[in-house]
């Protein structure tokens, strides 16, 4: 690593980056979560699960817009869709 006077004070110079590619975790395990529909349970798949945990978790769900894009795509995972438009 090179060292380089800038400004009054020593920087280090990176010579060469090197990048093993981005890490992906795998998806949580199910837990067998559900949620209310019209007044009755409905049990969520992992693929909904999984949508629900991470945007509860982020706090995407406070936003209004945000909200109804979520619960838009949940409804469209969900079988039959729960707002009866399809």
């Amino acid at each position: 690593m090179e060292l380089e006077y800038v400004h009054g004070r020593v920087d280090r110079l990176l010579r060469q980056l090197v990048h093993n590619g981005i890490v992906i975790p795998e998806p949580p395990e199910p837990v067998g979560l559900t949620i209310t529909v019209r007044g009755k349970p409905v049990a969520l798949t992992p693929k909904q699960e999984e949508m629900a945990i991470a945007l509860g978790a982020a706090g995407y769900l406070q936003k209004p817009v945000t909200r109804r894009g979520f619960l838009d795509a949940l409804d469209a995972l969900l079988d039959p869709p729960a707002t009866g438009s399809r």
